[in-house]
């Protein structure tokens, strides 16, 4: 985590505690990741607790960290690593809930919580592979 830090103050050029957009790109591929500019986007969405736009140090060492804990290097593993905050592994209710309105899919409420039933049954435990396709879907949504 020490190299994450000396990283962030490396591409936080004007000191303010904060990586924009670019920067966090610059950044998580000189940590050797591989996201283009619209994951980059989805990532600070999914971490961005202030929801101010930009990754602060401890949402970027939030980020890294649960990049390092996913199982596999890619956006949708490192989403479903941070939505499922019990790590049961499934995504529950709260949790989609809250992992959509980060990513700011433009449904109602009453329809996302349909989508989760249907996706998760009545309990709503939502797999990693339904997860994924949900997450890619939005991803090709947001390019539109």
């Amino acid at each position: 985590m020490e190299f994450a830090e000396q990283m962030f103050r490396k591409f936080d050029k004007l000191g303010k505690n904060a990586l924009t957009n670019q920067q966090a790109l610059e950044c998580l591929s000189a940590l050797g990741s591989k996201f283009n500019e619209a994951e980059i986007q989805m990532l600070i969405n999914t971490f961005d607790d202030n929801s101010n736009g930009i990754l602060d140090f401890t949402e970027f060492k939030r980020l890294v960290h649960v990049m390092q804990e996913a199982r596999v290097m890619n956006v949708e593993s490192i989403m479903f690593y941070a939505a499922d905050d019990d790590q049961n592994g499934y995504v529950d209710m709260d949790e989609f809930m809250a992992i959509m309105h980060k990513l700011k899919v433009p449904m109602p409420d009453d329809k996302l919580k349909q989508f989760a039933k249907k996706l998760g049954g009545e309990k709503v435990e939502i797999t990693y592979d339904r997860f994924a396709a949900i997450v890619k879907t939005v991803k090709d949504l947001q390019k539109k």
